[in-house]
C-alpha cells in the first residue's frame, strides 16, 4: 500500500480521502503551467481541485494570486480542504463544492489563469466506487462542457491550461475551439526516449494567433533517473531533487 501523504518542499499532500493520488504526469503539469503561464495572474481558477495539488503548486509559485479551486466529490472536497487548511499559503486558497457548469452559470468573474486535469476516460468500463467514476471518468465533464463552461470564465488575455492523454488531443481540440479557445501551446510528455507520448500539456486562448508553439518533455532517462529538463522544472517541489 502506497503513502497516504506525499511531502513536497513546501507542502503536505494527504491522499487518503481522494480517489486520484498524486501523480509524476500532473506535477510536471503543475510545475509547467508556473513556469509558462502569465507571470503575475492576479486571479487562478482550479476546476476539479482532488487532492489540491495543482492550486498549492501554483500557490507556491505565484505568491500573490487569488487561487479558486472547484470540487463535486465529497471525499475529495474534504482532501481538499484539509491540504488547504495545512498550507502555510492558505489565505490565498479557496475551495468552491460545485461543478464547473453551475460555477460558469452562477458568476461573472473571469480569471486570468485557468487549469484543469479533467476526468478523461470515456470509454471504459466504469468502477464500483462512486468517489472513482468522477474523478476518473468524463462522465460528469465532458469537453464540450468544460470548454463552453470555461470560456464564461475568461477574458481575451486569459490562459486556459489542460492536461490529456495524447489519444484524446483531437476531441478535446475540436470542442475547445467550437466554443471560441484556441490552441497556441502543446508540449507532449513522454515517459521516457522510446516510448510514445502518454500525456499532452496544451494552453488555450481566446486569441487565434495562428502561431502554434511545440515542445517535448521528456521524464526518465534510459537507466530510470530523471532527465535533466524534469529536474530542473520539478526541484522547487520535490524533496529529493
Amino acid at each position: 500500500m502506497g503513502n497516504t501523504y506525499f511531502q513536497f518542499k513546501q507542502f503536505l499532500i494527504h491522499q487518503d480521502k481522494a480517489a486520484m493520488k498524486v501523480c509524476t504526469d500532473s506535477c510536471v503539469f503543475g510545475a509547467w503551467v508556473a513556469q509558462s503561464a502569465n507571470p503575475s495572474p492576479k486571479t487562478i481558477l482550479d476546476i476539479g481541485s482532488g487532492t489540491g495539488l495543482l492550486s498549492l503548486m501554483l500557490a507556491q509559485h505565484f505568491g500573490q494570486s487569488e487561487i479558486h479551486a472547484l470540487e463535486i466529490e465529497p471525499s475529495a472536497i474534504l482532501q481538499s480542504q484539509q491540504n488547504f487548511q495545512n498550507a502555510t499559503f492558505s489565505k490565498q486558497l479557496q475551495l468552491f463544492p460545485i461543478s464547473i457548469q453551475d460555477f460558469s452559470n452562477s458568476t461573472d468573474r473571469k480569471y486570468d489563469v485557468v487549469i484543469c486535469n479533467p476526468p478523461f476516460f470515456s470509454a471504459h468500463l466504469l468502477s464500483d466506487k462512486e468517489k472513482n467514476n468522477i474523478a476518473k471518468h468524463n462522465n460528469t465533464l465532458s469537453p464540450s462542457a468544460l470548454s463552453l463552461s470555461a470560456s464564461k470564465l475568461m477574458n481575451q488575455e486569459s490562459e486556459f491550461w489542460l492536461l490529456i492523454p495524447t489519444s484524446a488531443s483531437k476531441e478535446y481540440i475540436s470542442c475547445f475551439e467550437n466554443n471560441g479557445l484556441f490552441l497556441n501551446e502543446c508540449v507532449e510528455v513522454f515517459h521516457n526516449h522510446t516510448k510514445p507520448s502518454f500525456r499532452l500539456i496544451i494552453k488555450f486562448s481566446k486569441l487565434n494567433n495562428n502561431s502554434l508553439l511545440n515542445y517535448k518533455f521528456i521524464i526518465q532517462n534510459q537507466d530510470g533517473t530523471y532527465t535533466n529538463s524534469f529536474v530542473e522544472l520539478l526541484k522547487k517541489y520535490y524533496l529529493n531533487l
